[in-house]
């Protein structure tokens, strides 16, 4: 902590330590004090600037008073910090011209307003005070909390300062710097940061370009033993350099990080060694290939011909990769669920091929098409090779079982959702929100229709037989309203738009400006879900996001075709844009990605952003979507009862042995699904595990800390502060961005 004065500095000169960068800055008398005085009559839109000279600063506690003494233009002035340049920092002001106090950003000499409070202060001596921590700002004046902001423009230390606008005749005196110090441990564990994310995605080369890492554009992964343990050892190692680091002298931010990457690193070793999913299911495989294609040529990140070719390289690696999987595969361990999985999917590779690849490929000189033609020629043939193997031998050899068991689930449910909910606490909280849910959606079908059918008499206890039916009733007229099946994709587009213009207009939370684009879903990733949001890897920041949706089977039959689209009707389409795009996936991870912890970025916690998802459908619903439409709001908490049942069958087929007849009644009978979904979820629940859950305790987790956010900071509580504040951390675990929202204690993952 430093505190300046300038009785030491001359009269008329400049004060020590400072460079006058803009303005005419110099030390005069007032009274008999020496103050800094900035005398410059600049044009109305001249930043005036002084710059410290003393080390660049990140995480900073700034205070001065100030005196505003005249000024045409402009009257008073403030604080400015992480300083590149006279042209690139933040700045916080007091104008006792305009009665305001704001913060901004200025970058390349252009300034960006966050936040603006009125204050009608009286003349004579303020001080002004403003704290950063990693990318939230606060704003004092006179010791009173009147702006926040969080911005990530400027994650870097910089030079500190003092500012003035135009003509703005100041004087600031007292300057009161507190900096946090870049200790040896921050030190040691940025450094390692760096290492790690320079040196693991080599390990995996489709996964690297998949986080907007094209060093390895031209490779696809090695399926083999000797890659398992380089892994291992490489894991190993990095726990070991972590071990080494106290974090209890990290600053804040970074005790997250260091908690994020040791379980990542305990992760991999139990994945690779413990579980060994490596041996048993062959859906890795056909996501490995179909995603060495698809990364590639999904965003523009380089021009068409070198990603064209970079495509070629890897194709002519398949007959090695495949040959690889078949050699690692251990039918017997095999899941006969997921060897028929695998089946329908391998092929789905030559769709990417036929659509996406072979399109461009004029894009490329004679002789590179040639070569792009027979490595397309030799990816086929492998493929073809591998769906005879994946039929005559490892289907009628798999037998395998796909329900984990309760002891490998629990330590994965651990690994995965990283919060102090085990998996009795997810089971008591789910059968404990199933009729709660219930319920209310009974209170909405019942006005809907008694509107409808205002004669009717509800008998005062109605039987559990009765609300089941006039829910029914309710859901009945949502069903009917649904799109042909040739537009779902152009339904969710016109979804897209309206929750977007939603958003704004309720000034719910900032929206980023990142592209967005409905597609229709690569056949190599059906089979699984309806839509997924696929957004560009935290090193691709600005690349465009894709929400896809799958088309109908054209298989099915009208009976199976009428069951889905009851499912997905017009407002369940809506709501399913909301989880997926808009203010769901799409948002938050566009401002996760923003976030200046690139480790943070690629740990990522599926809980939290799953989680914040399913928050947001039950929030726009309740905000009024679709003109506070009834139905909307039923659908949307029949969806939350989807999230319910997952959690509920998602350990009840891994660890009980729920069978499906049991499950299927709980999904069509207790929370209102088609036959389709349910028996779509089904196949789903065997093929994944844990990660169903990650919707329910991800919600319970956001739920339970707005309440808390709600009730801490009373008056000061909105929803679009709120929000942004969440948002700003990333995506770590809930219990993490809860300590550093709430300036809490940072736990121990899981604790």
């Amino acid at each position: 902590k430093e505190v300046l004065g300038f009785e030491a500095d001359s009269v008329g000169k400049p004060p020590a330590g400072f460079t006058s960068e803009v303005g005419e800055w110099v030390v005069e008398r007032d009274g008999d004090n020496k103050v800094v005085a900035q005398r410059a009559k600049n044009d109305d839109e001249v930043f005036n600037v002084l710059l410290s000279k003393g080390p660049p600063a990140r995480d900073v506690d700034l205070s001065v008073r100030l005196k505003a003494v005249a000024g045409k233009f402009d009257q008073g002035g403030g604080l400015l910090w992480r300083a590149r340049d006279k042209n690139n920092y933040y700045v916080a002001r007091h104008n006792p011209l305009e009665d305001n106090f704001r913060v901004y950003k200025v970058e390349k000499g252009k300034r960006t307003m966050f936040r603006t409070a009125d204050i009608k202060a009286s003349p004579g001596w303020h001080t002004l005070r403003v704290t950063m921590k990693a990318n939230h700002i606060e704003c004092f004046y006179d010791g009173k909390k009147y702006l926040t902001a969080d911005d990530n423009t400027f994650p870097d230390a910089g030079r500190l300062g003092l500012w003035s606008k135009a003509d703005a005749q100041s004087y600031f005196d007292d300057l009161t710097m507190t900096i946090e110090a870049n200790s040896e441990a921050n030190d040691a564990f940025d450094a390692l940061s760096k290492q790690y994310i320079d040196e693991f995605p080599a390990l995996h080369p489709v996964s690297a370009t998949q986080l907007g890492d094209h060093r390895f554009d031209d490779q696809i992964d090695e399926v083999s033993s000797e890659l398992r343990k380089r892994e291992v050892a490489f894991c190993r190692k990095y726990l070991e350099r972590l071990s080494r680091i106290p974090t209890e002298k990290l600053s804040r931010d970074r005790q997250v990080d260091a908690q994020l990457l040791g379980q990542q690193l305990e992760a991999g070793i139990w994945q690779l060694e413990t579980l060994r999913e490596w041996a048993w299911n062959p859906l890795l495989y056909t996501a490995l290939t179909g995603d060495a294609v698809y990364s590639l040529m999904a965003r523009e990140f380089a021009a068409p011909a070198e990603r064209l070719q970079n495509v070629g390289r890897r194709l002519e690696q398949f007959p090695r990769v495949l040959k690889q999987v078949r050699e690692t595969l251990e039918a017997a361990r095999v899941p006969k669920i997921h060897a028929e999985t695998a089946v329908k999917q391998n092929r789905g590779v030559l769709s990417i091929i036929e659509q996406e690849v072979e399109p461009l490929a004029s894009k490329l000189d004679v002789a590179g098409r040639e070569k792009l033609a027979e490595a397309i020629r030799t990816a086929r043939q492998a493929i073809e090779e591998h769906q005879t193997w994946l039929e005559k031998e490892l289907l009628p050899q798999a037998a395998g079982e796909a329900r984990l068991g309760r002891e490998l689930f629990d330590r994965k449910l651990a690994f995965t959702m990283q919060s102090p909910l085990s998996r009795d606490d997810i089971r008591r909280r789910a059968q404990t929100e199933l009729p709660r849910v219930r319920e209310q959606m009974w209170n909405i079908a019942r006005e809907v229709y008694r509107t409808r059918n205002p004669y009717t008499e509800f008998p005062k206890d109605a039987s559990r037989e009765f609300k089941q039916a006039i829910i029914r009733a309710a859901l009945e007229l949502a069903y009917a309203e649904r799109p042909s099946p040739e537009r779902i994709v152009e339904t969710a587009r016109e979804a897209l738009a309206r929750c977007t213009e939603f958003v704004r207009e309720k000034d719910l939370m900032t929206v980023p400006d990142d592209p967005v684009e409905i597609i229709v879903m690569p056949e190599f990733r059906r089979g699984v879900a309806l839509a997924y949001c696929d957004s560009p890897g935290p090193l691709d920041v600005g690349q465009k996001t894709f929400y896809a949706v799958a088309p109908l089977p054209e298989d099915w039959t009208e009976t199976q075709v009428i069951s889905f689209l009851r499912e997905y009707n017009l407002r369940s389409i809506y709501d399913l844009t909301v989880h997926e795009a808009m203010p769901g996936h799409f948002l938050q991870l566009a401002i996760a990605n923003r976030y200046p912890s690139t480790l943070r970025a690629v740990l990522s916690s599926g809980v939290f952003i799953e989680g914040w998802a399913v928050y947001t459908e039950q929030l726009m619903a309740e905000e009024g979507l679709l003109d506070n439409d009834p139905l909307m709001r039923l659908i949307a908490l029949k969806w939350y009862l989807r999230s319910i049942a997952n959690a509920m069958i998602d350990q009840a087929i891994h660890v009980d042995g729920m069978e499906r007849e049991e499950a299927m009644r709980l999904m069509i009978e207790e929370t209102f699904q088609e036959e389709r979904e349910a028996a779509a979820k089904w196949v789903r629940a065997q093929l994944t595990s844990t990660q169903l859950s990650t919707y329910f305790v991800g919600y319970q987790e956001h739920r339970d800390l707005r309440a808390e956010a709600e009730r801490g900071w009373g008056d000061a509580f909105s929803l679009k502060r709120y929000h942004d504040r969440v948002l700003s951390f990333g995506s770590p675990p809930v219990q993490f961005v809860r300590a550093l929202l709430l300036d809490l204690p940072v736990p121990r993952a899981g604790e």
